[in-house]
């Protein structure tokens, strides 16, 4: 606690000394899901939603869960109450570590978190703060729920994310059309961790729901839709499972894949920026698709809107079915994307 002296001088008499203390600072704030920054530490945390809120510490080699529980001090409260969150200690509940866990379901609200190991060595990285939401998808859009799905067409590249510590863990896409083998390649961000694609078929009454399959990142996969009957799932692990992603589909044999008036036709997988002045633009590698071929890159600032050239690019690899573009200039601001080669196919 830091004092401010005041000398205060009364005529040519007295000096009158006056401390005043000033205020602490306010405890730092911790997201949900993420690692905090030591293993004896005190911060806020703010619940989205309903739900269990827990540390998760994990053990250092072959270390005794049950026998570490008095090892690792894990206090809960409510702000604003004050009163301590009765709290559990258990061993099976994440592989690997040792977890507190309010003992019941807590409300939405501020909450401290107070974290003291008492046995450092027994214990491996900094602890991390999850949440075990009753509802995962409290604050998702439709697209969370079946009737609400987003589409996909032919051609299209659509780019999503989800998030389980921010109440969005789970996003539903319609396959549309009739009939057609669909081509899909699900892309995850770099940054992206714990996130799965699983394929439903709704049946020819589209009311039912089975699990029919998996999409496996950067692999192509034929689907069969006979009536837009087919859905992907695109769904955030617990309890820290989050991350953007692309789904590109490119159909087999499907028609307006290429065009002798304005080139091949390329779906857009990804566009980042990287350095100051310079994107990498990551393309569907359609037929045709070859190293050093040049390429025009569109896109659209809102959904609907006009049509305008970005830039153009340089193919430099092609891994699988997707190939790298670099280009001079920015690829930001931009909602959806498209890409021509410069020759006709």
């Amino acid at each position: 606690m830091k004092q401010l002296i005041v000398n205060v001088v009364v005529g040519t008499v007295a000096v009158v000394t006056i401390a005043v203390s000033s205020g602490c600072g306010s405890l730092p704030a911790a997201r949900v899901g993420s690692t905090l920054d030591s293993g004896n530490t005190k911060v806020k945390i703010a619940m989205g939603s309903k739900g269990l809120i827990f540390v998760a510490q994990k053990l250092s080699g072959k270390a005794d869960c049950d026998s570490l529980k008095r090892s690792l001090s894990v206090s809960i409260s409510e702000d604003g109450i004050g009163k301590n969150v009765t709290t559990n200690s258990v061993c099976d509940f994440i592989k690997g570590n040792l977890v507190v866990s309010s003992k019941v379901a807590v409300n939405k609200g501020d909450y401290t978190i107070n974290i003291k190991r008492i046995n450092d060595r027994a214990f491996k990285d900094n602890p991390q703060v999850y949440a075990k939401y009753e509802d995962p998808d409290f604050a998702g859009g439709s697209s969370y729920l079946v009737d609400g799905a987003k589409e996909l067409t032919t051609g299209q590249a659509l780019k999503g994310g989800v998030s389980y510590p921010n109440g969005n863990a789970t996003e539903w896409i319609r396959l549309k059309g009739r009939n057609v083998g669909a081509g899909l390649t699900f892309i995850l961000a770099p940054e992206a961790k714990d996130i799965k694609a699983e394929l439903y078929d709704t049946g020819l009454d589209g009311k039912a729901l089975k699990l029919v399959g998996t999409l496996t990142p950067k692999k192509k996969k034929i689907v069969r839709v006979s009536n837009s009957n087919m859905l992907v799932k695109v769904s955030a692990k617990p309890y820290g499972g989050a991350g953007e992603y692309s789904l590109v589909r490119a159909d087999q044999g499907s028609a307006g894949t290429t065009s002798v008036a304005r080139g091949l036709k390329i779906p857009v997988i990804d566009c980042y920026q990287v350095g100051d002045n310079n994107s990498v633009v990551l393309l569907q590698a359609v037929n045709g698709v070859k190293v050093n071929d040049e390429v025009s890159v569109f896109g659209r600032k809102s959904s609907g809107g006009e049509t305008v050239a970005i830039g153009s690019c340089q193919v430099t690899s092609i891994v699988g079915t997707q190939a790298s573009c670099k280009m001079e200039g920015s690829v930001t601001g931009y909602v959806e994307y498209h890409a021509e080669s410069a020759k006709a196919g």
